[in-house]
């Protein structure tokens, strides 16, 4: 395992990396990520919750890699995997909610004049955000001419709603 990690973190120098905040030689190792896989596949490290602090101890006692006989640069491609890491594994978790809205029914739409006043159920996903979590509602999709686009407004509201097609937010809205 020693010798794993040794050289996935000269082979990620070589390709680049450079601990200079530019993210230089990154893609190597968005690439190679799962040569680490021994560490982050562990129960162990995943009780860590993704937490730098936590995690990095971990990383190296699995690597059995002591953090003083490694140089800044060596220590900084360990935290860049992390990183790395923690990218992967949020990403999955999105695909694999996106994937049960899917199954419930919900999906993304597209502004379309023609679904003005349906009836729908629809989930605003704030998990990203400082808000956090996920609100189901019930309503209707209004569209606004002066925007050209449509908004899901809860029942009983008339004016104040989401907008389907807005970036920040994920609306996914299934048609009743």
């Amino acid at each position: 395992m020693e010798t794993k990690t040794k050289e996935f973190i000269k082979n990620a120098i070589k390709n680049g990396y450079k601990n200079d905040n530019t993210c230089s030689g990154w893609d190597w190792m968005r690439a190679n990520i799962q040569e680490l896989s021994f560490i982050f596949d562990t129960e162990e490290y995943k009780q860590c919750n993704e937490m730098k602090y936590k995690c990095m101890p971990v990383i190296f006692s699995l690597s059995r890699v002591f953090e003083n006989d490694l140089s800044e640069l060596e220590k900084g491609v360990l935290g860049t995997a992390w990183f790395l890491n923690n990218e992967v594994a949020s990403k999955h978790k999105k695909e694999l909610k996106i994937k049960k809205f899917n199954d419930d029914g919900f999906f993304l739409i597209k502004n379309d004049p023609k679904l003005d006043k349906r009836k729908i159920e629809f989930i605003v996903d704030n998990s990203g955000d400082f808000l956090g979590g996920i609100t189901k509602y019930k309503g209707k999709l209004s569209w606004s001419i002066a925007d050209k686009r449509l908004m899901a407004l809860e029942s009983r509201c008339s004016r104040r709603g989401i907008w389907v097609d807005n970036c920040s937010q994920n609306v996914y809205i299934k048609l009743v």
